[in-house]
């Protein structure tokens, strides 16, 4: 069983929330019914600010830190994954989304704190990875 931190990021800072993230509730999902720990931060509905952001991923002995979304959340899912690895060093950091599938090889290169990346539908990689 592991620990698992699903953590949502900011889709567009400008507009207000407006949409479940459906890819990170699928992937959730998945993972409960697994039988894994799940704990989400929807930092796009709270828009809270870094310091709770450093709080969540400091608040466990996380296996895993998940994340990702539309090519517009890629800086928050920058900021994601920088915090992750320097707060929560040993979990496994896991991307995906349209922000990993639309340049998968420069996202991976952009991000060095990944450690895997889920190139399209995650409801048919993320059991694996499980």
């Amino acid at each position: 069983m592991a620990k698992i931190l699903f953590v949502v990021p900011v889709i567009r800072a400008e507009d207000s929330p407006r949409h479940v993230h459906m890819g990170i509730a699928f992937a959730a999902r998945l993972a409960d019914k697994a039988g894994h720990q799940v704990q989400i931060l929807d930092c796009n509905a709270w828009r809270p600010d870094d310091s709770i952001l450093k709080e969540a991923l400091q608040a466990d002995q996380w296996d895993v830190v998940a994340t990702g979304g539309i090519t517009t959340a890629y800086g928050y899912v920058k900021k994601i994954v920088r915090f992750a690895r320097e707060l929560s060093p040993k979990s496994l950091i896991v991307i995906g989304g349209g922000v990993l599938t639309s340049l998968p090889v420069e996202v991976m290169a952009w991000l060095p704190q990944v450690d895997i990346g889920v190139i399209g539908e995650a409801f048919e990689t993320w059991p694996e990875i499980l």
